[in-house]
């Protein structure tokens, strides 16, 4: 006897078959979510925290004579706070605006007032401010794009006083700071913006990802790299989606880019390497290769290296002889005994600097308005 339209058996089969089809959708969407779900986690792993200044290593203005530093801080656009430092000297009456972008990990741009320094002493007024996440700044560090999305705001914010607004800019940035100015050229217009320095950068979020996923967490982490940048585009939108390239293209801006050739954070040919080959040919462009600089010391003189060099095997051998077991105040001590702040202020190679200010200079006196 054949079973009906309605009968168990075929109600049976029904319901089986839509059993197979539910936990099928489930494993598909299971699947696909996983790789999102992994990808999340190796951004959070990277980003999600705040840095800060550590107190032995900060510089202050008295370190550097004649050097006036004035604070303002201003909100981005989801309300996080950031702190802006001004830096001039009396009676200058600036030819430009330098603006300073830091580097990721190690605080905010306290490390760079020597540049500040240098910059104020060639004649410019210098902007620089802690990204979200950093130093004196609200919020945390959440991404790659969050410094251009931070210093984009910066420039609205500096195009908003009348002292500034028509005068030439100049970006400077290193490491990710490198990577956002030439970034940030996507997104601002007539902010008069007239020369770049990108030292130690990269050309797109994906490259520091890359670096950081891999010490962090192996090679293997390579395969979640679409799932991240489609993290990071869900999260940042139209920031995500551009590259240093990309901006450098959309400006007419002059450009220095400097990188060294021992540079083991962010390797030569990620950063110079591919701005040559872009824009080797490029008379705006002006390429400088330091073969025997790294990541950090990329701008130091080769006496401020050696310092430095006999400094720490000073420290490494006064750690050693203490089995490691110090408190912060114990390093603050030593710090304070040993370091000679006048070599720590002064590690600046001044002839790679006159370099720079020459193409500033160039560019300022190029400059016919915004």
């Amino acid at each position: 006897m054949e079973a009906g339209a309605g009968s168990p058996e075929k109600r049976g089969k029904s319901r089986k078959i839509k059993r197979i089809i539910i936990v099928s959708v489930a494993v598909a969407v299971t699947v696909a979510l996983l790789p999102f779900a992994l990808a999340g986690i190796v951004y959070s792993s990277v980003f999600g925290r705040r840095f800060e200044t550590e107190a032995v290593r900060k510089y202050t203005s008295a370190d550097f004579e004649g050097l006036v530093e004035t604070r303002e801080r201003f909100k981005t656009d989801r309300g996080v706070e950031l702190q802006g430092y001004f830096y001039t000297r009396e009676g200058l009456e600036p030819k430009g605006l330098v603006v300073v972008c830091h580097g990721f990990g190690g605080g905010g741009c306290n490390a760079y007032m020597d540049s500040a320094d240098v910059f104020t002493r060639a004649g410019y007024a210098v902007f620089m401010f802690d990204a979200a996440g950093n130093d004196l700044s609200g919020g945390t560090v959440t991404g790659v794009p969050q410094y251009t999305v931070d210093l984009v705001k910066a420039i609205e914010f500096l195009d908003g006083k009348e002292e500034f607004r028509n005068l030439p800019k100049m970006l400077f940035g290193h490491s990710m700071g490198g990577f956002s100015i030439c970034n940030a050229l996507n997104f601002v217009e007539d902010s008069g913006i007239c020369a770049v320095c990108e030292m130690s950068g990269f050309c797109e979020s994906s490259d520091v990802i890359k670096i950081e996923a891999v010490e962090r967490m192996g090679r293997a982490s390579l395969v979640l790299l679409p799932y991240v940048k489609l993290y990071e585009a869900l999260k940042f939108g139209k920031y995500s989606t551009k590259t240093a390239v990309t901006g450098l293209k959309n400006s007419d801006a002059r450009v220095v880019v400097i990188h060294g050739g021992l540079d083991d954070t962010i390797p030569f040919e990620t950063g110079y390497g591919r701005l040559y080959g872009e824009f080797g040919n490029d008379p705006r462009f002006e390429f400088i290769a330091l073969p025997e600089r790294g990541h950090n010391n990329v701008d130091w003189s080769d006496a401020a290296i050696e310092y430095v060099a006999e400094f720490n095997k000073g420290y490494s051998a006064w750690y050693a002889a203490e089995n490691g077991e110090i408190t912060a105040e114990d390093r603050a001590g030593y710090f304070a005994e040993h370091l000679d702040r006048k070599a720590w202020s002064s590690l600046l190679d001044e002839g790679l600097y006159a370099k720079i200010v020459a193409v500033f200079d160039e560019a300022a006196e190029d400059f016919t308005g915004k």
